[in-house]
């Protein structure tokens, strides 16, 4: 959400609810890589793991879905490697040369839509090669 992501920027820090704990705390680790993909908006910045795990139910505020506050409690602290002037949209052409969204019709953003996502070095490439050209 566009409101998050601002505050993700202000604070370097990164949060995820309790259905994503277990994959924050076991396979994000310090110097990870990050791709920041905002809803409705595009893919926004790569930023690198700069903290291991923390619980920090302290209000930032940020909002769920709903544009209630919540805390998104499991959480990195984050140092930004690469943010375009403007997010960068996830159009049918750019979809089409990343391999993590198998589906390039009307349901890719099931891809994109989870917490996290792991995705290819290659696509990785793409998506940098693309913030850097703005």
């Amino acid at each position: 959400m566009p409101e998050n992501w601002e505050i993700v920027k202000q604070r370097c820090k990164w949060g995820v609810d309790d259905r994503y704990q277990f994959t924050l705390k076991k396979n994000v680790s310090v110097d990870d890589l990050c791709i920041f993909y905002v809803t409705r908006t595009g893919i926004a910045g790569i930023y690198r793991v700069a903290s291991s795990y923390q619980f920090d139910d302290t209000p930032i505020g940020w909002i769920n879905k709903r544009g209630e506050p919540y805390t998104y409690p499991h959480r990195v602290h984050i140092t930004p490697i690469l943010l375009p002037e403007k997010p960068i949209p996830l159009d049918k052409e750019f979809r089409q040369e990343l391999v993590f969204i198998t589906d390039k019709g009307k349901t890719w953003q099931v891809f994109v839509f989870p917490s996290m996502v792991l995705i290819p070095e290659g696509d990785y490439r793409t998506i940098r090669k693309r913030l850097e050209q703005g």
